[in-house]
Parts: C-alpha cells; sequence; structure tokens
C-alpha cells in the first residue's frame, strides 16, 4: 500500500473481522464512558457540595441515555442487527469477560465513519503537510465533520435525550 492508497482506503470494505473490530472499539469506548461515569456516581453520590450533585446527576442521566439508546443485549443485537457478521468480536469469550457492551447498529455508524475519517487525517501525506501539528490539525477538523455531528446527534432524536449530556 503507497502512500495514495492509504487516503483511497475504504473502511466498510474491509473484512468481517475488520468491521468487527471497528464496532468492538466503538463498544469499547462505550464502556469506559459509562464505567468512568458509574463509578463518579458512586464515589460522590451523597455528597452536600451542589456543583458536584449537579455532576452526579450529569452523569446519572448520561448513564441513562448510552444504557437507552446505544446499548442493545446480545440476544436482541443478534437477531436483528444488519451487521451480523460484526458482532463475532464482542462476543468472543475473552472480552466478554472484560465487561463490554454490544452497541446498536445505528450507534456502530459512528465509528465507521470515525475510522474512514481517522485513515484520511492521520497518514504519512498528512503528516508531510502538518508535521507536528498533524494532531491539533485532526481535532479540529473532527470536531467541525457535519457527517459525524449529524451520526451523533441522530442516535439521541428520537429518544428526547439532551444531546449535551453524552
Amino acid at each position: 500500500m503507497g502512500l495514495d492508497d492509504c487516503c483511497s482506503f475504504q473502511v466498510r470494505a474491509m473484512d468481517k473481522d475488520g468491521l468487527g473490530k471497528v464496532r468492538f472499539v466503538g463498544a469499547w469506548a462505550i464502556s469506559k464512558v459509562l464505567k468512568t461515569a458509574r463509578k463518579y456516581v458512586g464515589n460522590n453520590l451523597y455528597t452536600e457540595i451542589a456543583e458536584t450533585r449537579a455532576a452526579v446527576s450529569k452523569n446519572v442521566d448520561k448513564i441513562q441515555a448510552l444504557e437507552s439508546t446505544i446499548i442493545v443485549p446480545y440476544s436482541i443485537i443478534s437477531s436483528t442487527s444488519k451487521y451480523p457478521e460484526t458482532l463475532h468480536v464482542t462476543e468472543a469469550r475473552q472480552y466478554r469477560s472484560h465487561g463490554f457492551v454490544h452497541v446498536s447498529d445505528a450507534y456502530y455508524e459512528f465509528p465507521l465513519e470515525l475510522e474512514q475519517r481517522r485513515i484520511e487525517c492521520l497518514n504519512s501525506s498528512m503528516l508531510k503537510i502538518h508535521c507536528e501539528n498533524l494532531i491539533e490539525v485532526v481535532d479540529v477538523k473532527l470536531k467541525a465533520d457535519q457527517k459525524l455531528m449529524r451520526i451523533w446527534m441522530g442516535l439521541f432524536e428520537t429518544s428526547g435525550v439532551e444531546v449535551s449530556i453524552v
């Protein structure tokens, strides 16, 4: 694969193992956010400090939002997924013991798009152009990406969840 090939690589054209790993990484990210939020709530649930109580409430809302819109039990996702071939990596026995979760197909679209952008932005060609500023350039570019934002916001549109929570 040459320098120009990296930018033309299509994530959605990967084999089932590659796509399964993208889904797994997306699920891992959600697991990490949930674990952090739950820990914060557990550690601060009985605080008397108003700002901390507000943060606890926000974390509870975040947990509820993610659990109601993104997390899907394996028994359901295995029979309803448009991408059943991607479930095997997360479901593998070695990952189950670490508390990873299965994510909805709608959410899976987000890490797929994000991975495509990563490939387009973090490569040798872009490194030559931006040198030591590459990470900052990519960060700004991803935060301004309207398609990514639409996918993310769309996850919560019909659920009534305030997107700023997550």
